[in-house]
């Protein structure tokens, strides 16, 4: 879709501040042999960079230890696809 054809160009035309400054001394640093960025690889680097391992961690177990508890089946399951989908994401 268009995220894994321009996402990369996309977030980067947007970035801010020190996340702006880090990516272009990611991208002056990159050889320009290499292949063209996948949307994959730039999310992996951006949360490596971004997003602390302890709170992945944090949502990792969340995940593993989630349970109906007293929610309806509807609610259950779309806590379960959050967090699935935050999961797949990390």
């Amino acid at each position: 879709g268009v995220v894994r054809q321009h996402g990369v160009e996309f977030v980067t035309f947007q970035l801010q501040g020190e996340a702006k400054e880090w990516w272009r001394a990611y991208v002056k640093c990159r050889s320009s042999t290499l292949p063209r960025l996948t949307w994959t690889l730039f999310y992996a680097l951006f949360l490596e960079k971004y997003v602390l391992r302890t709170l992945r961690d944090c949502k990792k177990d969340e995940f593993m230890d989630l349970e109906q508890c007293g929610m309806s089946m509807i609610a259950y399951e779309d806590k379960f696809h959050v967090c699935l989908g935050m999961l797949c994401n990390w």
